[in-house]
């Protein structure tokens, strides 16, 4: 789709080309758990490949991504925090039975301990904070009449008094105990300690039929409650290892294979079960009573979440609907804490269904008391995910008269780059070469594609000529257009490729570690990738056949060019042991250069070979071809055996122990990885790297770091990072779209930014829907950018002056909201600055492509539920 080109005075000059590209993979993948940390300001998510996300409840902003493997099967989460001074914890639990500590330092799997029960169904950790009298519930004094309960023998007395002086120890040491829900019936105790990687595994709670499929705590610390396929809740005495209370959860129906998947306790005590019949269950904690059950869902209730104060319940599972469920009290509250609960009364309020799949996850988190929430509340925040892949924050306080917020539009995006320098042609870098189409490289998983892509028809008559072509037929000329001339172009037309994009090569990482970081050359002669363990590089060459016209044979059809073939080749690395990388760049023209940037901010440079880029092989001769070929592996394998790399360790960029010291950080606070963002300068001299919230300028060349620019915004975090066309500029821009410009290499605000505050931009650039998560270069001037969401991309000179809004007359309240505003997003003027491109489908990269030509890469949410298990059938009224 061409796109006018405006000048720094607003006069339109040429047109920049749009390939909306839609063929590139993208499958995000469901979420299976989350957890909160004991503060609100931190949610963890585990997704179902085992991908494990870090949010910040006041931002909603993603704070780390720790890849997982391709054979992961989790389906627990649970968040650590053991005290101010230690930063969080994350364990993961699946159907490996395996227990797993998160290294969130080195973005990969920690230590392991097995279960020792099979499968491992649900974590629960124990509270943090510990409960006061008010609030620690009727089951801190043992049920009377119940076996174990007032008639303990001496040994069980002088044990349990054991048990205690161990648990108030435990406490002191901020040592917690983790429980797990086992597929062979128990549920087991791991101890986590202070300064030793992983679970060590203390006792076995005992046996019950079948499975145990959920698990939680008092909060009171004293007590474990426990359930599963049985169709039976237990109530289990922590100290003494017994059964202090059983509950059978028959719903009347005669089901002697009812599952119980979820469990919660209320602060008051109260249990609340969900299970496999849609049932949604309320018990008195000490005797078992029967306080309510509600039939709202009608399939298995998976996940149940409740306010901090415990008076509102929420309940989710296959049936894709989130009800909500109010304690209203009875009575007028006398005669005590106890009695007044039993006077209360659970009720059923309403329901919403903000997903279109299964909900699989749920968490409360408490957002911390900060006037620069990115939600604009203050209370607590309800986190809800599923088999749809969105993770969704509720109000708590205001779940019936709010929408659901997304947390991440387009989850787990695809590492996306283009090389637009390509060549085919004879002879190796330098010699005679003609250009080609520009390739472009998408890392999803542990696969790395290869393709190339096609030029833009040369006039819009072309476009229409192909029947084929994925893009509709351009209207009737509008009257503009008409008077302009029959061929003139108008921004927004759309132009049919030559060809379809063309599939090159696929590396597939055979360790099934999915990847952190993948880059590849602008000339399209390297590739590399990094897991969570290793860096692996490789040469990319290029066998281009064109057949004479006269050579026909199988395959062949005369006077055509046969797709290229492409070998990738593994290049050694000089170290056995280097280490992976978060962020790769390449950079260089004579020498290409890899630029590897660690997770402890230790930036690396690597020296590529140098080896033939391509070969051209005439038609009509196959052992000629064969022989060529064969030649030229031999001589790539002794290129890259003979291989002279170089490695330099530039600098360490790790934070200073001023931020250490600083006490009064939250969860979330504390788990802000080491390095944030990073991006290079386009003319390869200068690294930007975003190291705690300041962005460190490095250049490449040297050893020191030039400038440390602070973030625009305290406490609002940095969500892009990149450089202008012509490298003399640095844009960031936070989670609330605010962008601002610094000089290079100063580090100074430019004349722009000084003129047009972050807070006084159009309201088209700071409402973009979406956050903005890249920076990318505009061919339109030397400091034009394309800032771009996941709906939508908008273009920024910074060498021009941003329009004024007209102010509304009027302060009537609109009818028809959306139209209205659906109106406005599609009137942008032409060739203005600031105008944005609104897609129907998630962005999922933008890049230049040199020349007047731009890649947008978007796939449909249409094709990616194409892929995902269906959803319960609902019937709709007139289908």
């Amino acid at each position: 789709m061409p796109k006018r080109k405006s000048a720094p005075g607003g006069a339109d000059e040429g047109m920049v080309v749009l390939h909306r590209s839609t063929f590139i993979e993208w499958q995000p993948s469901p979420i299976v758990a989350l957890s909160s940390s004991h503060d609100g300001s931190l949610c963890a998510a585990v997704r179902e490949n085992g991908d494990v996300e870090l949010y910040e409840s006041s931002t909603l902003h993603q704070l780390q991504r720790v890849p997982g493997h391709s054979d992961a099967s989790p389906t627990s989460i649970a968040l650590v925090d053991q005290g101010d001074d230690a930063a969080c914890r994350i364990f993961t639990a699946g159907l490996d039975g395996n227990i797993i500590e998160i290294d969130l330092e080195h973005y990969r799997s920690g230590a392991a301990i097995d279960s020792h029960g099979g499968a491992v169904w649900q974590l629960a950790i124990e509270p943090f904070v510990e409960t006061s009298a008010s609030i620690a519930g009727t089951l801190d004094k043992k049920p009377p009449g119940l076996p174990g309960s007032n008639s303990n023998a001496a040994g069980d007395d002088e044990n349990s008094e054991e048990e205690d002086i161990d648990q108030d120890k435990t406490s002191t040491e901020h040592s917690l105990r983790l429980a797990a829900a086992c597929d062979d019936g128990c549920v087991r105790l791991f101890t986590i300690e202070p300064g030793m990687p992983g679970a060590v595994y203390h006792k076995s709670l005992p046996r019950v039929e079948g499975r145990t499929l959920a698990v939680a705590w008092h909060p009171s610390r004293k007590f474990l409650i426990s359930s599963g396929s049985d169709g039976c809740i237990h109530v289990w005495d922590v100290s003494t290892n017994r059964e202090a209370l059983r509950i059978t959860a028959n719903d009347g129906t005669g089901n002697s294979e009812l599952c119980i998947w979820s469990l919660l306790v209320l602060p008051d005590g109260t249990i609340v079960a969900g299970d496999s019949c849609g049932n949604v269950s309320f018990y008195d904690g000490q005797f078992g009573t029967l306080l309510g059950r509600f039939t709202q869902h009608h399939a298995d209730v998976l996940q149940l979440a409740a306010s901090p104060d415990g008076n509102t319940v929420f309940a989710a599972g296959v049936d894709p609907k989130i009800a909500v469920f109010q304690k209203i009290n009875g009575g007028n509250g006398g005669g005590g804490g106890l009695i007044s609960a039993r006077k209360s009364e659970w009720v059923y309020l309403s329901s919403k269904r903000p997903h279109t799949h299964d909900v699989r996850a749920m968490c409360v988190a408490s957002s911390p008391q900060s006037s620069s929430t990115i939600s604009g509340d203050h209370t607590a925040l309800l986190f809800t995910g599923g088999n749809d892949t969105l993770l969704l924050a509720h109000s708590v306080a205001r779940f019936l008269k709010e929408h659901p917020k997304k947390v991440n539009s387009c989850p787990q995006r695809p590492i996306i780059q283009a090389a637009a320098a390509v060549h085919t042609g004879v002879g190796s870098r330098g010699g005679h070469a003609e250009h080609a189409e520009p390739w472009l490289m998408a890392a999803a998983g542990n696969k790395v594609d290869l393709w190339k892509l096609s030029r833009p028809s040369s006039s819009l008559s072309s476009a229409s000529a192909n029947g084929t072509s994925p893009y509709p037929t351009p209207a009737a000329p509008s009257p503009a257009k008409a008077a302009a001339g029959a061929t003139a172009a108008i921004e927004g037309d759309r132009l049919a490729p030559q060809n379809v994009p063309l599939h090159l090569a696929r590396v597939v990482n055979c360790s099934g570690e999915l990847m952190t970081a993948a880059a590849i050359s602008n000339d399209g002669l390297y590739l590399a990738y990094s897991d969570a363990y290793r860096l692996h590089c490789f040469a990319v060459s290029v066998s281009v056949f064109s057949p004479n016209d006269n050579a026909e044979g199988d395959g062949v059809v005369s006077g055509m060019v046969l797709p290229p073939r492409v070998r990738v080749t593994p290049i050694t690395l000089p170290d056995e042991d280097f280490p992976p990388a978060v962020d790769l760049f390449f950079k260089g023209e004579e020498e290409t250069t890899l630029v590897a940037l660690a997770a402890d901010g230790t930036v690396r440079l690597l020296t590529m070979p140098s080896h033939p880029r391509s070969s051209h092989t005439e038609g009509g001769n196959d052992e000629d071809s064969e022989e060529e070929s064969e030649e030229e592996r031999k001589e790539e394998e002794v290129l890259v055996a003979s291989l002279g790399q170089t490695l330099r360790e530039l600098h360490d960029l790790r934070y200073k122990m001023w931020y250490k010291r600083d006490r009064a950080r939250t969860t979330a606070r504390k788990a802000v990885p080491a390095v944030e963002l990073a991006t290079i300068s386009p003319d390869g001299r200068l690294l930007a790297v975003s190291v705690r919230g300041r962005v460190q300028l490095l250049p490449l060349e040297g050893h020191k770091i030039t400038a440390s620019i602070p973030p625009p915004a305290e406490h609002i975090p940095l969500t892009a990072l990149g450089f202008t066309p012509d490298s003399a500029s640095l844009v960031m821009v936070t989670a609330k779209n605010q962008v601002v410009a610094y000089q290079m290499p100063s580090g100074a605000p430019t004349e722009w930014s000084q003129n047009h505050p972050p807070e006084a931009l159009p309201k088209r650039v700071l409402s973009l829907p979406g956050s903005i998560v890249g920076v990318a270069l505009s061919p339109t001037g030397p400091s034009s950018v394309l800032l771009y969401s996941s709906e939508a991309v908008c273009h920024i000179d910074f060498a021009a002056t941003v329009p004024s809004e007209p102010s509304s007359s009027s302060g009537r309240r609109k009818k028809r909201q959306r139209e209205v505003s659906t109106a406005v997003r599609t009137a942008t003027p032409a060739g203005e600055n600031c105008r944005a491109l609104y897609c129907s489908d998630p962005v999922l990269h933008v890049e230049a492509l040199g020349g007047n030509e731009v890649v947008v890469v978007e796939r449909s949410w249409s094709d990616v539920y194409r892929n995902l298990a269906p959803p319960m059938y609902r019937h709709r009224y007139g289908t």
